[in-house]
């Protein structure tokens, strides 16, 4: 027999009014009330680390000529070499009169994303590993232009032919030795390493700098029905610097995606009888949220800059936690402690993990800092100016956000 809903119903009634009376809830029925309360505590104490960041295999290839009014001159040179064709490739055959040429991806522009923009390639002249290259290492090229070309603001992939006679010192390797044995692949891949070392390219008075990818960049083998692509072996980016601005003394710490500088600094947690960050005593232990905000100046860098300026690289903001000893591991390694993405200028990251951390008995390395820097060093090009401890308004601080219980 089915029960009557009716009476179901009516049970449920009587059981929900029953709790109502015993249990009551509402905030003028409670003698006490829960506070949202914010503290603010200031982080004035800080230190530039200066660093020379590799740029070898990189996952960007950043290159080009730009004059920031926000930072100063750059002058970013792209050195990219070909991987030498496997002896088993599915090439049946390289003609004599095969072109050959390079196709570059781009990512995006730093600068002026209107104009278009002019690049000339040159040969290197010296052995060299993309794992030994830092952004100060400048390879010996030849000085005559082995080929140019001008991409067009509108594209988003672009082609640099390259001369025949390269293409034919390229072919002529890949058949000097045709034998599949082991002597003979060794003797055809030290032939090519100490014959090609591949290329740099260079921007030619232009006011923008482009991200290409990495992986996209291939040399093309354009044979008559096919075109294959080979990928290439190293890659890496020189960095020339000029007439820098000198924010030294000012307000500001200028922070790049390369990782040149970082900034450090410190800030203590204690928890016994109650919580106590830099000192400052926390009426809570159970924190609902903790922040570290960092303010970026976009007002002064926008204004110096003209309207075309087109800059996506600094929208982040990382920080590792580390011993001056481990940092660089860490930055190798892709370890980071914390980040954040850009919001109208301002950088909130979250370390609200961190205290309830300390709070649970984890106590803070004494011989561990904090490192903050734009981005993780991907060969991305990009400046960021952040105010600094010395900033009377925007100095980076801590906002600690919990509930109190008071009494009414």
């Amino acid at each position: 027999m089915r029960p009557n809903r009716l009476f179901i119903f009516a049970i449920l009634l009587i059981l929900g009014i029953s709790c109502k009376n015993q249990l009551p809830v509402g905030g003028d029925n409670l003698p006490f009330q829960s506070v949202i309360k914010v503290d603010t505590l200031g982080l004035t104490d800080f230190e530039l680390v200066n660093r020379n960041e590799y740029s070898g295999n990189l996952t960007y290839l950043s290159v080009g000529v730009i004059s920031d009014p926000a930072f100063g001159d750059f002058d970013l040179t792209a050195y990219m070499l070909p991987t030498l064709l496997g002896y088993t490739t599915t090439i049946d055959t390289i003609k004599p009169e095969t072109a050959m040429r390079l196709r570059f991806i781009i990512a995006d522009t730093y600068g002026d994303s209107t104009i278009n923009v002019d690049f000339n390639l040159h040969e290197i002249t010296q052995r060299w590993r993309g794992n030994e290259l830092s952004y100060s290492t400048e390879l010996t090229t030849s000085p005559n232009v082995l080929s140019s070309v001008t991409v067009d603001a509108a594209v988003d992939t672009f082609y640099v032919n390259l001369p025949l006679a390269w293409s034919q010192t390229y072919r002529n390797i890949f058949y000097q030795y045709t034998a599949n044995t082991d002597s003979s692949l060794s003797l055809r891949d030290s032939l090519y390493k100490n014959t090609i070392y591949g290329f740099a390219m260079k921007g030619v008075n232009a006011q923008a700098i482009k991200a290409l990818q990495s992986s996209g960049i291939s040399l093309q083998i354009l044979e008559t029905d096919t075109t294959y692509n080979v990928t290439m072996n190293q890659v890496g980016i020189f960095q020339s610097k000029a007439n820098q601005i000198d924010y030294t003394n000012s307000q500001h710490t200028v922070l790049d995606t390369f990782n040149s500088q970082f900034y450090k600094f410190d800030f203590d947690v204690q928890s016994d009888d109650s919580l106590r960050i830099n000192g400052q005593t926390i009426g809570v232990k159970n924190l609902s949220k903790a922040e570290i905000y960092f303010y970026a100046d976009t007002i002064l860098t926008n204004s110096a800059r003209s309207a075309q300026f087109r800059d996506n690289s600094t929208s982040s903001f990382i920080i590792y936690n580390s011993s001056s000893i481990d940092l660089e591991s860490k930055i190798v390694g892709n370890f980071i402690s914390f980040s954040s993405l850009e919001s109208n200028g301002l950088f909130k990251v979250n370390i609200t993990s961190l205290i309830n951390s300390v709070v649970l008995g984890y106590e803070l390395p004494e011989n561990e800092s904090f490192y903050a820097t734009i981005r993780v060093n991907d060969g991305f090009f990009g400046n960021k100016l952040i105010y600094n401890g010395t900033s009377a308004v925007y100095k980076p601080k801590i906002i600690i956000t919990y509930i109190e219980v008071e009494e009414k």
